[in-house]
Order: structure tokens, then C-alpha cells, then sequence
């Protein structure tokens, strides 16, 4: 049967399955397709005059249902998808927000950042979408809504707050870095006395082994791209760490977690460097011991 929907666009009125108390469903179709329906059915001015001719009319208006048929099935099928894959991107973000505003909440718990100092962020390995602690916001009023989600070149994509201020240094190495997926950025106290000595932070302790020995990438303006360069090169292709000269540290690993747990290591180890200074001297692991832990740890062993 053949109807007219809202805006006067065509309606076909088909079953779903045959038999009593068939569900029907109305289908949009084109004005060209109502137009070729209606030449061949008994409301058109061409009408079927002999058995021949009416089941050539049968099966044409057959074939051409069941074609519409199968085009609106198959559009269904694609809505099922795209909503299934909305639903799944959605639990996929918000899982990832909420894993930035713990490691957020715990690095202001340590007191490695005050007020709306640092920055957290973890990358989405399978979409490269970034969730990086917002602008401005102190951290004990962080939500996982203020979480904002930008692209590797920081652009928003979802969320209602202005993303971190560091973002382009965020961006700049996950671009550089395919298996970072965690970036933590520090103002902990003891690393960044050690950035203003503007001294490269040796390997004092056993754990430090892992990041260090840690270099000091030279003073750039805040939020700049030149400081978004400058810590790139200085991490290259290996480093999880680096200090920001007069600001403070940024730690990268493949989990924002781990990038928290190298924080935590630079900001201890920097504490007993400086505490050595003043005691008389560094006195540094060698380098072979370090080259050696390094290995055992590569092959999966906690030190």
C-alpha cells in the first residue's frame, strides 16, 4: 500500500511475516520510487488485462519491495553498529577519565602538585584519544566530567573545560612515542630544586635505575611549543623521564599509572641527591651495575 508521510514524503506500507496480525512497517521511499510503484499497480493509470500481465505486475511489485526491504535492513543493521560502537567509544572514555582523576587525585595527595600545578594524561591506544586534567581547576574539586578528551594535535573532541595548558608538550610525545600511553607532569618539590640546579639527575638509588639517569631539558616558556619540542628531544626514544629546568619533571610510560610510579621515584631520588649535595657529595651507582639492572628489569624482574 502506498501512502504519504510527513512533508509529503512517500510511505510503502509492507509486512514484516506473513499471516494473521502481521506486524507492518512504513518505509520512506524515494518520490522516483513511488513514482515507478504507482505506474504498475491497479491505482496507476496502467492496469494489469490479463493473468500474464498480472503476475508480471505481482512480481515487479515483489522485486521492488523486497529490494526495499533488504536496503532498510540493511541500514538498520548499520544504525545497530554505529550505536554499539557510540556505546562502547563512551565506556572507553569514561574509563579513561576516571583513571586520569585518580592518578590526579593521588599525585595531589602526595603533595607532588599544589593547587592547579602539573598535569595528567593518558592516551587511548586504540583510538589515540587523550584524556588530560583540565585548565585551572584545583585538584581537590576535580571531577571525572572536568577530564577533558583532545586528539594526538590537542584539539577537544569532548568536554566542557579548557584542556590543561601543557598540552602541546602532552601531544608532542605521545606523537613521538607510539608506546607511551601515560604522561604525568610534576611540580614535586625536590625534583624541581634539582631543575633549577639545573644538574642532570644521576642514578642515586636502586629505583631510579629504571628512569635515570634523568636530563634537564633547558627553560622554555610554560604551555609553549617550544617547550613541548625541547622535552621531546630531551626524552628521544627511550627515556621515561625528564627535568624541566625551574619548573619541575615529566614522566612518560605506557600507563598512566607506571607514569605516576616514575614520578614518585624521580621525586625520591632527587631528594637524596639534594640531601647528599649538602652532605658532601654524590656518589652515583656505576654505570655497568646500572646497565645490568636495566636488563634484569627489561626481562620482566622487579628490582
Amino acid at each position: 500500500m502506498l501512502g504519504s508521510g510527513l512533508g509529503g514524503r512517500p510511505l510503502l506500507e509492507v509486512p514484516a511475516r506473513q499471516g494473521p496480525g502481521a506486524l507492518r512497517y512504513w518505509l520512506p521511499i524515494s518520490h522516483n520510487q513511488f513514482f515507478q510503484l504507482n505506474r504498475s499497480n491497479r491505482y496507476g493509470n496502467v492496469k494489469p488485462t490479463s493473468q500474464d500481465s498480472l503476475t508480471s505486475y505481482s512480481d515487479n511489485i515483489m522485486l521492488q519491495v523486497t529490494l526495499l526491504l533488504k536496503d532498510f535492513e540493511e541500514k538498520i543493521q548499520k544504525w545497530y553498529i554505529e550505536i554499539a560502537e557510540l556505546g562502547r567509544v563512551d565506556n572507553m572514555l569514561t574509563e579513561l577519565r576516571e583513571r586520569v582523576l585518580k592518578t590526579s587525585q593521588e599525585l595531589y595527595r602526595l603533595q607532588m602538585a599544589r593547587g592547579t600545578s602539573g598535569n595528567v594524561s593518558a592516551r587511548d591506544p586504540e583510538s589515540g584519544l587523550i584524556a588530560i586534567t583540565p585548565s585551572g581547576i584545583p585538584y581537590e574539586v576535580l571531577t571525572t566530567e572536568d577530564i577533558t578528551i583532545v586528539n594526538q594535535h590537542g584539539k577537544v573532541v569532548y568536554g566542557g573545560q579548557i584542556p590543561s595548558s601543557e598540552t602541546p608538550m602532552h601531544t608532542a610525545v605521545y606523537r613521538l612515542r607510539p608506546n607511551i600511553h601515560g604522561i604525568v607532569h610534576t611540580h614535586s618539590l625536590y625534583a624541581t630544586v634539582f631543575s633549577v640546579l639545573n644538574k642532570e639527575l644521576p642514578v642515586v638509588t636502586v629505583p631510579l635505575a629504571m628512569f635515570g639517569p634523568v636530563p634537564v631539558a633547558g627553560f622554555r616558556l610554560p604551555g609553549s611549543q617550544e617547550l613541548a619540542d625541547e622535552v621531546a628531544r630531551c626524552l628521544g626514544s627511550r627515556r621515561k623521564s625528564v627535568l624541566l629546568q625551574n619548573h619541575g619533571a615529566l614522566c612518560a610510560d605506557d600507563t598512566v599509572e607506571k607514569a605516576l610510579n616514575c614520578a614518585i621515584y624521580i621525586e625520591e631520588g632527587s631528594h637524596v641527591a639534594y640531601l647528599a649535595l649538602l652532605a658532601g657529595g654524590l656518589n652515583p651507582i656505576p654505570h655497568k651495575y646500572v646497565a645490568m639492572m636495566q636488563d634484569v628489569s627489561g626481562k620482566g624482574r622487579v628490582l
